[in-house]
């Protein structure tokens, strides 16, 4: 971690650094470019913005098998896992001289796996996406995003939990208790299940996919879209 430093001190710090890979140059290899930050509940969530609360063990990634991911940089994007037990040199790293990575899986977006905004994805990721979340067709934490070339690569999720001696259970993960407030565009994708009131407002517009759910809790809690604001529902898609 020589190779940069941090001038001034962030303003908007959410949590410690707990762990961290250390990367190794070559002949050697890596799996992983992760951390792990430890924060308070009321500063992160299970949530993730346009896909929902992932299923609540991870999943392996499958060859041809059909991902997505929300990112800083592009938001949501659809793609298709090209490359699995893959080997990625990093040459844009000169600190480390070209790290090696292995194990890892490189995803090429794909419009036959979905469409971004009713139109073509593009990339699947660009710089500012790393650290993404690759979610499966089930809905299952596949990969962890770390860097771009023509595929889009990701360490699995085993391989991040490994190397962080981590477990990932999200059976007690749902939406926190306060409302959910939409602000800017989302889509909901898979089935979400929401404890809390839906409230969409700023003129965004809250998508739910063909053959997704939202389920909300009608006896406690209701949804509402302010003036200027949309709900749309896709079809098969419904809410409960």
């Amino acid at each position: 971690m020589a190779c940069s430093k941090r001038a001034t001190p962030f303003t908007n710090e959410v949590g410690i650094l707990e762990r961290i890979v250390t990367l190794v140059g070559p002949p050697n290899h890596n799996k992983v470019d992760a951390a792990f930050v430890a924060s308070d509940e009321e500063l992160t969530s299970a949530w993730i913005q346009d896909i929902g609360i992932p299923a609540t063990s991870p999943g392996t990634p499958l060859l041809n098998g059909c991902v997505r991911k929300s990112g800083r940089t592009t938001g949501l994007t659809h793609g298709r896992i090209d490359l699995v037990d893959a080997t990625y040199t990093n040459t844009n790293d000169s600190c480390l001289q070209s790290p090696v990575f292995e194990d890892v899986v490189g995803v090429v977006a794909d419009d036959n796996c979905g469409l971004c905004d009713g139109q073509s994805c593009g990339q699947f990721v660009q710089g500012g996406d790393s650290g993404s979340a690759l979610v499966n067709s089930s809905d299952q934490v596949v990969g962890l995003i770390f860097a771009r070339s023509n595929w889009a690569w990701a360490a699995t999720i085993q391989n991040v939990l490994g190397e962080l001696d981590l477990t990932l259970d999200l059976s007690q993960c749902s939406a926190q208790g306060n409302d959910w407030v939409v602000s800017t565009n989302q889509t909901i994708e898979g089935t979400v299940s929401l404890p809390a009131n839906v409230i969409v407002e700023n003129g965004a517009i809250l998508t739910i996919a063909e053959g997704a759910v939202l389920d909300v809790d009608f006896a406690q809690h209701h949804v509402l879209v302010r003036n200027g604001s949309r709900l749309i529902v896709k079809s098969g898609g419904r809410i409960d």
